[in-house]
C-alpha cells in the first residue's frame, strides 16, 4: 500500500527545486516513496551563523537544489545581503546544497559582492558544483580566486 499523505519533516529531504517562483522540495519517506511538496516559501532557507568572527550564510536546501527561477534567487540573495550588513570584516557564502542555477540568477550576487567591497569587506563563495562555480563567475567576475570547494578553505581564506 502506497503512503497517500506524508509528513514532510518525518521523511528525509533529497531534493530541492525552485520553478516559477515556488520553492519546491522532494522527500523520501520511511517506505521510499518520493513526495514533493511546495513549500510556499518566496526565497531558499538561509541559516546565518558567525564562526571565527566572520558571517557565515548558508543556503540550506537540500542536497541537491536545481534553481530555474530568478525571482527566488534574487530573494534569497537579498535575505542573504541582510546578514552580511550586520556585521565586519570577510562574508561567507555557502552555497555548496546548489548543483545548478543559471548565470543570469546570480546577477545578485554582484550586488551583494559591491556592497562589501565597498565597506573594505571581501565576499567568499563556496560551492561544489563545477557548474555553478562558472555561472557565478560568468555573474560576478570579481570573485575570481573567492570560489572555494569546502566551507573550511572559504574559512581560512577569510579569516587569513
Amino acid at each position: 500500500m502506497a503512503e497517500r499523505c506524508v509528513d514532510p519533516r518525518g521523511g528525509e529531504r533529497v531534493l530541492g527545486l525552485v520553478k516559477d517562483g515556488v520553492f519546491y522540495e522532494a522527500y523520501r519517506s520511511e517506505s521510499g516513496e518520493i513526495v514533493l511538496v511546495d513549500s510556499e516559501q518566496d526565497h531558499l532557507p538561509v541559516v546565518c551563523e558567525s564562526l571565527d568572527g566572520v558571517r557565515v550564510a548558508r543556503v540550506d536546501c537540500g542536497e541537491n537544489c536545481y534553481v530555474f527561477d530568478s525571482h527566488v534567487l534574487r530573494r534569497t540573495l537579498r535575505q542573504v545581503l541582510g546578514f552580511a550588513r550586520k556585521g565586519g570584516g570577510s562574508f561567507v557564502l555557502d552555497m555548496s546544497s546548489i548543483s545548478l542555477v543559471g548565470e543570469a540568477h546570480l546577477n545578485a550576487l554582484e550586488h551583494v559582492n559591491a556592497y562589501l567591497e565597498a565597506r573594505g569587506r571581501r565576499l567568499v563563495v563556496v560551492t561544489a558544483s563545477g557548474v555553478v562555480t562558472r555561472e557565478i563567475l560568468a555573474a560576478a567576475p570579481a570573485l575570481e580566486g573567492r570560489i572555494f570547494s569546502r566551507e573550511d578553505k572559504a574559512l581560512a581564506w577569510a579569516t587569513g
